[in-house]
């Protein structure tokens, strides 16, 4: 996650419970970047966090 901005990686981080990302996607939303992380959690369990370069949660979804 070294290639995200401070704040995107501490949002993410957020998400992460002992696990770590899968999959990176970088992607537009309204025209503005969007990084869309694929989290795998400690317990198994998986979740997609779409995050703003400032820092800002866009979407959560748990799969």
């Amino acid at each position: 996650m070294s290639d995200r901005s401070a704040p995107a990686q501490k949002t993410i981080e957020q998400f992460l419970e002992g696990g770590q990302v899968t999959r990176v996607h970088e992607t537009t939303k309204n025209n503005a970047p969007v990084v869309q992380d694929e989290v795998k959690r400690a317990d198994g369990s998986k979740t997609t966090v779409q995050v703003s370069p400032d820092g800002e949660l866009i979407e959560r979804r748990r799969d």
